[in-house]
């Protein structure tokens, strides 16, 4: 593969749909299968959306690497080329063949990126940095959708919406544009005296986070410098890209 040589980013931090941002400052774990309703589909009398990993922050996660590129639990990238410019990169791809054509949870389901690319299909993508902010559309102007750049704090609270539908956003920090500003008003938090605040406990990020690995997985190369790798692949020099099983 041709392209710049690309050093590892920091790795406290991770890629996660913009709407994340959202479903966490309203405190609302409803509202992630209000705009992703496919999350719901398998629930029943013994299970509840809530308890599936497609539910968790790797649902949504992106991760990117010199020589692939995986959008949540279902879409990889393997990359062709990298150019960097002066919004972001140029990345030559394709659809791993391991894929499937329009999967069961796209991590954007308004945009229309899953149903007109299948397996196979080469493709090049444009992707737009600003600040914290990553927006990311094909050659043909298809919108695939919008990243954030968030920290731990943000995940470890996330996963705890998610799974126990609690947290404390008061050490939370928000993503920001270049120039400071930021799509909607983060929550205002009443932080109460110290010797009133109950003590919780916190669900470590590596615990929170599932792993990429899987038995049969294969090493693969570092994440980008400004495209910032997962937290959870962070603690070692290789990352594992795990093959789907059909």
């Amino acid at each position: 593969m041709a392209g710049p040589a690309i050093a590892v980013g920091d790795t406290n931090k991770m890629w996660v749909p913009a709407y994340y941002r959202d479903v966490l400052a309203a405190q609302s774990r409803d509202m992630l299968v209000q705009l992703v309703p496919t999350l719901n589909l398998h629930t029943d009398g013994e299970f509840v959306w809530y308890d599936s990993t497609f539910a968790d922050i790797q649902h949504g996660r992106a991760m990117f690497y010199n020589s692939i590129i995986r959008l949540g639990t279902d879409t990889h990238l393997p990359v062709r080329n990298i150019r960097r410019t002066d919004f972001g990169y140029i990345v030559d791809c394709v659809v791993s063949i391991l894929d499937r054509h329009n999967p069961r949870h796209p991590i954007f389901p308004e945009s229309i990126f899953w149903k007109i690319y299948q397996p196979g299909d080469s493709l090049t993508l444009y992707l737009h940095l600003d600040g914290d902010y990553l927006d990311i559309y094909t050659a043909n102007d298809i919108h695939v959708g919008t990243f954030i750049r968030v920290g731990r704090e943000f995940i470890t609270q996330y996963q705890r919406l998610i799974r126990h539908n609690t947290n404390d956003l008061t050490n939370v920090i928000w993503p920001q544009r270049a120039d400071g500003s930021r799509h909607f008003i983060p929550p205002i938090i009443e932080i109460a005296p110290a010797e009133t605040v109950e003590e919780t406990v916190a669900i470590s990020v590596e615990t929170a986070i599932n792993a990429v690995t899987e038995p049969d997985a294969e090493p693969n190369t570092m994440p980008w410098l400004a495209i910032i790798g997962g937290v959870a692949v962070a603690v070692t020099a290789t990352v594992f890209i795990a093959r789907r099983k059909k």
